[in-house]
């Protein structure tokens, strides 16, 4: 993963904050387009594009300051096409 940047707070009771540029979740749902558009993933990975473009939209994505789980989801995804193409090598 690529994290712009991570802060630790003062508070031992709170998790360091996360933080990752906007356009690289665009770039996560590029890289997901252009390996189904290419042929270098199935189609099955179809729905994971909508699932993706759903998700960031129904929750307000672009009004609010990222979250750790939004990284997690993005880079799971990263992980599964990194798999994918994996196994076909």
């Amino acid at each position: 993963m690529i994290l712009h940047s991570t802060t630790r707070l003062d508070s031992k009771d709170e998790p360091p904050k996360y933080k990752v540029r906007k356009n690289w979740f665009q770039a996560v749902g590029m890289t997901l387009s252009r390996g189904i558009r290419d042929h270098y993933l199935p189609n099955e990975f179809l729905e994971t594009y909508h699932l993706f473009h759903k998700r960031n939209r129904d929750i307000g994505f672009h009004y609010r300051d990222t979250k750790k789980e939004d990284i997690d989801y993005a880079n799971n995804l990263l992980d599964s096409i990194i798999a994918e193409l994996s196994s076909n090598g």
